[in-house]
């Protein structure tokens, strides 16, 4: 799985993200895994649209998957998503 933070955030090389874990961690449900600062991404001109892309379906055919769209504090469930 791809989780992508902000358009075009690349140019700001990294300044508004920290993260808890490293390439290769397993993460489990409701573990923190970095925070981002989103006033950096705004005051940089830049979109706070951000995407999920699973790159890996060995683990089932399908996936499903549902989001909560009303607004977050940090951790609270943001979605569920289901292999089939």
């Amino acid at each position: 799985m791809f989780f992508h933070l902000g358009l075009d955030t690349v140019s700001l090389e990294g300044e508004p993200f920290s993260y808890n874990i490293a390439e290769g961690d397993v993460v489990t449900g409701g573990q923190e895994i970095g925070r981002v600062d989103w006033k950096k991404v705004e005051d940089a001109g830049l979109k706070k649209t951000s995407m999920l892309v699973f790159t890996n379906m060995t683990m089932g055919k399908q996936v499903s998957f549902s989001i909560n769209q009303a607004i977050k504090s940090a951790g609270e469930l943001v979605g569920h998503a289901e292999f089939i």
